[in-house]
């Protein structure tokens, strides 16, 4: 059994640790192999590897091109006593369908675990959700097949793998905002909305965390960052979750301010 790792840089992984794990060797066969990893079980055309490779320069003479490196990706995954379950190659139609087997990839990990951390979050088991949340964040070693040349494709898949994590990142914080981290919590978010300054979430957690940290003028001075950058690039008001955590703050009734982030 390998693990194909593309939530960093590109690596496959024996598993267990004294089993044989794949050699693939060459940029577009990798880029091939990440394309079909991520589409396993659907069928990847012919057409979309070509452009994956190629962009508009691919033409019609690179058929056979592509076709050598699906036999060189065939061969690197073929477990070399003949047995097992691993990934197969199957040709299908107009193209090529990935079946994992018993191999795994990082991904699916991922995003088995954020599902599972999702669900307790709901139930408000936020220990529980806590632990499951951080166990998903955990699969990423770097920006999603940082070392992967990429097409269109490509390049959309890693776009919305990050978006997910950013997501689970929030569920996670919200997580410890529940279960009253929020002085360890300031340092992380300060730097999480240098990085994405007008992420208002993430800037609704910061303002949670300094208030019920006590630094009530700091929480006010923050919103007013996130509610002038959003004026200034994109001529908008703050959600409307700030402006109640905000007004919550000013006039703090016998409840704790609190914003929504999951």
């Amino acid at each position: 059994m390998a693990v194909f790792h593309l939530l960093g840089p590109f690596a496959v992984a024996p598993h267990p640790p004294e089993d044989t794990a794949p050699v693939v060797r060459g940029p577009k066969v990798r880029t091939l192999l990440c394309l079909l990893l991520l589409n396993s079980g659907t069928l990847v055309t012919m057409d979309q590897m070509m452009s994956e490779l190629w962009g508009e320069r691919a033409v019609a003479s690179a058929v056979p091109t592509v076709r050598t490196h699906v036999h060189r990706l065939r061969r690197a995954l073929t477990p070399r006593d003949g047995g097992g379950r691993g990934a197969r190659i199957h040709t299908s139609g107009s193209g090529y369908v990935l079946d994992l087997g018993d191999d795994r990839t990082d991904v699916l990990a991922f995003q088995e675990s954020a599902d599972r951390g999702r669900a307790l979050l709901e139930r408000e088991a936020y220990t529980e959700a806590a632990r499951e949340l951080r166990r998903a964040l955990s699969y990423w070693r770097g920006p999603a097949l940082v070392d992967v040349s990429h097409g269109r494709d490509l390049e959309r898949e890693a776009a919305l793998l990050e978006d997910q994590r950013l997501s689970v990142l929030r569920q996670r914080i919200t997580t410890d905002l529940r279960l009253g981290r929020h002085s360890a919590l300031v340092g992380e978010l300060r730097g999480l909305v240098a990085a994405h300054p007008l992420d208002e979430r993430l800037y609704g957690c910061l303002i949670e965390s300094l208030y019920r940290d006590g630094r009530r003028e700091e929480a006010l001075r923050a919103y007013e960052r996130i509610r002038r950058a959003l004026d200034v690039e994109l001529g908008l008001e703050p959600a409307p979750f700030l402006e109640e955590l905000r007004n919550r703050i000013r006039s703090p009734g016998p409840g704790r301010a609190r914003c929504t982030t999951a």
